[in-house]
């Protein structure tokens, strides 16, 4: 029996009247009544893909957008939606393919910019920075009051460290209206960036004011206030290192010039180290496994942990793990198996930990390495505390606390190595490398 046409216009209506009122359940039974000959099927399935979109089942919205793309293979919208989609399921090149694709099918110059918006979102994931700038500068010569557009170009400067002009932008985008909370935060972080700190608290506590409650950025105001806490939050680590992750190696290799896994690994070759059999490696914020890079060559495995999705999946890209585990530190720490490592290798890490005496306590009591391995890491050293939570979000750690740390915790200290760990606005930052090992009986 034929399904009438006015039929199937009505079960749609219900649907969207049903998706806008946040009625999920009545508005995809109604969907799932419109056959696949009636001609609102492909609207029923763009509105099934909507609906498995906001509520993450990213298979299934995939399957429900190329659905509707079967009945109309020009609906720049379908292949836009499918762009997100992929971009979720971190399939860059098919979010790419489909973001491409869409361009040519959006005639007026709203459609357009929205297209272009979304292509410059996925060249952001694929690291493609200058061409994402080009991509979000013609959207806003189509639309030039788009705030939308304006929030992406900040976000995208202020990722490649173009904080001047990022903070232009963010500006414009609250003036067009776009005023979130996450506009004001990465605002703060780029006032931040261009040492703005009365600015940057403003922005700061604008952004809790409109998301509410954010360890985030109240780590961050406590910083630049001078205010100490003993440990930064969760969700700023995991933030920050997401946000930095595409442009990460590049701004912290040649713009800080960071080289604190390839002087380890001189380190452990001078100190006669690297000897014999091939060891076993604890990599704790691996990031994007630089240390898992260099250490390659003398590891028979390698097992990285971090908070960053983003940093971990750029650390699978390269090849040299065994296994990686997004986790805190310390929760990590309490479950692995510890005697089944040579090497604990912290690198620029303990700079987000704060107070280290829950890791020592561990290392030592709770879950203990083994006699014969050795815990290696790195420290910004502070000259005024024994712990110092700096303007940067970063903390610093005395030579006297890691002392009293490793002597009240049964360590022997078998290297110290000052060193520059970083540069910041061409100054030197110092810091020192520590090899520590569990005492053994006199």
């Amino acid at each position: 029996m034929e399904f009438p046409s006015f039929m199937s216009q009505m079960l749609y209506s219900k649907a969207l009247q049903f998706y806008q009122s946040k009625n999920l359940v009545a508005a995809k039974n109604s969907c799932w009544k419109i056959k696949s000959a009636s001609d609102c099927f492909g609207k029923a399935a763009f509105l099934l893909g909507c609906i498995a979109k906001d509520e993450k089942r990213w298979d299934l919205a995939a399957s429900q957008f190329k659905k509707s793309l079967s009945v109309n293979q020009s609906d720049f919208l379908s292949y836009v939606n499918l762009s997100e989609v992929h971009q979720n399921q971190s399939q860059f090149d098919l979010a790419l393919e489909a973001s491409e694709t869409s361009l040519p099918l959006a005639d007026a110059p709203d459609a357009h910019a929205h297209c272009l918006r979304q292509l410059a979102k996925i060249q952001l994931e694929l690291a493609r920075h200058e061409e994402a700038l080009c991509t979000l500068k013609k959207a806003i010569a189509l639309k030039p009051n788009s705030a939308a557009s304006h929030y992406i170009f900040g976000y995208v400067l202020l990722q490649t460290h173009k904080a001047s002009a990022a903070i232009t932008s963010l500006r414009k985008a609250i003036e067009l209206g776009l005023a979130s909370g996450t506009v004001f935060r990465d605002l703060g972080r780029a006032y931040i960036l261009e040492n703005m700190q009365t600015e940057a608290i403003a922005a700061l506590e604008k952004s809790i004011e409109l998301d509410g409650p954010d360890d985030s950025a109240v780590h961050m105001i406590n910083a630049l206030r001078g205010q100490h806490t003993e440990v930064a939050p969760d969700i700023y680590i995991e933030r920050l290192f997401d946000d930095l992750a595409g442009n990460f190696e590049k701004q912290l290799i040649t713009d800080l010039e960071y080289d604190i896994p390839t002087k380890i690994v001189t380190l452990l070759q001078e100190e006669s180290y690297l000897q014999g059999s091939k060891s076993h490696i604890l990599d704790l914020g691996c990031g994007t496994g630089l240390v898992g890079q260099a250490m390659a060559p003398y590891s028979a495995s390698i097992v990285g942990v971090d908070l960053s999705q983003k940093m971990l999946n750029m650390a699978r890209d390269k090849g040299t793990y065994s296994k990686l585990s997004k986790n805190n530190i310390l929760d990590e720490l309490c479950t692995i198996d510890m005697t089944a490592f040579d090497y604990i290798i912290a690198a620029d890490v303990l700079i987000y930990m704060g107070a280290l005496v829950s890791l020592f306590e561990t290392l030592s009591q709770t879950n203990p390495i083994k006699k014969s391995s050795t815990f290696i890491f790195s420290v910004e050293l502070s000259s005024a505390k024994e712990c110092q939570l700096l303007a940067s979000g970063r903390y610093a750690h005395s030579e006297q606390y890691i002392d009293k740390l490793c002597e009240k915790y049964g360590f022997s200290i078998e290297v110290q190595n000052h060193t520059t760990i970083r540069t910041e606005r061409g100054k030197a930052i110092d810091g020192a490398i520590y090899f520590i090992q569990p005492k053994r009986p006199s």
